[in-house]
C-alpha cells in the first residue's frame, strides 16, 4: 500500500507498537489477526494522508520562485544609477 518496502516496514513497526500499547483494550473473545490488520491498515492510511500533504506542500513550494525580481523599471534604474 505504501509503494515502498522501507515505508511499509515503518508502518508495520508503528502498527505493532500501537497494538502493544493497546493490548489491554483488546477483547480476547475476538480473533487477534483482524484486530492487528485493522490497526496496520489505519496506520497505512494515516501514512498515505501525511505523504499526500507533504507532496502537496512540496509541489506548492516548487511553484513559488526563490528570487523575486522587481517588475517596475524605475526600481531597476534606481538600483543601477543611484
Amino acid at each position: 500500500m505504501t509503494g515502498s518496502v522501507m515505508d511499509g516496514e515503518d508502518v508495520v513497526q508503528e502498527a505493532l507498537f500501537e497494538a502493544y500499547r493497546k493490548l489491554d483494550k483488546f477483547d480476547e473473545s475476538r480473533p487477534l489477526k483482524p484486530w492487528l490488520f485493522r490497526i496496520a491498515h489505519n496506520r497505512c492510511i494515516d501514512f498515505l494522508r501525511q505523504r499526500g500533504v507533504r507532496d502537496e506542500a512540496a509541489t506548492a513550494a516548487a511553484a513559488v520562485p526563490d528570487v523575486a525580481s522587481p517588475h517596475d523599471p524605475a526600481l531597476l534604474g534606481n538600483r543601477q544609477g543611484g
